[in-house]
């Protein structure tokens, strides 16, 4: 069953490969690439209304065509970003999803790897709608690292808690079943 994928933190696997995770690049107007490292950088903001942005950057994701088109690179930038739609999302288990990313443009176009190494939208071929794996991370997990990993602003914090309490709660109520009323 697909259901909507909830607000938080993330980092994004390919399904191919889960050591290979999308990186948020360094600076502004750069193309978001796949890599293994372990780095504040594969930490992803996905909010309720589809924006992705670097949590370590503070950076949202975008392209640089309107409409979009095929073959356009993913990059991030500190303008505003577009709304995205991640689709088709099913719950594995283990704080971890499958899903699509998907423009919220006419061209219905989606999130794909190119040349193993960055992130192009692509056309969409109905037998094989590129995927990827969400994993929830907690801000322990991602401060572990030689980098820390700090919000742009003070409302980027207020965000990421109210998104892990929104995810710890989803949990509960995925966990009795639905058998669970709200008032």
């Amino acid at each position: 069953m697909s259901f909507a994928l909830p607000p938080g933190l993330y980092e994004i696997h390919t399904l191919s490969d889960d050591r290979k995770k999308l990186l948020a690049p360094s600076s502004p107007g750069e193309k978001v690439t796949i890599g293994t490292i372990k780095d504040p950088r594969s930490v992803w903001q996905i909010s309720g209304d589809g924006l992705i942005t670097s949590f370590s950057t503070g950076c949202q994701t975008q392209t640089m065509n309107s409409p979009s088109t095929a073959g356009s690179d993913v990059v991030t930038d500190k303008g505003l970003g577009m709304r995205w739609i991640v689709c088709s999302v099913e719950s594995n288990g283990n704080y971890t999803w499958t899903g699509s990313i998907m423009t919220n443009d006419v061209t219905g176009l989606f999130w794909s790897i190119e040349s193993g190494y960055k992130v192009v939208l692509a056309s969409p071929n109905f037998e094989c709608i590129p995927q990827f794996r969400f994993v929830a991370v907690s801000l322990k997990t991602s401060i572990n690292t030689d980098i820390s990993v700090r919000p742009t602003i003070g409302r980027g914090t207020l965000e990421a808690i109210l998104t892990l309490t929104i995810l710890i709660l989803y949990k509960i109520l995925e966990r009795l079943g639905g058998k669970a009323k709200l008032a």
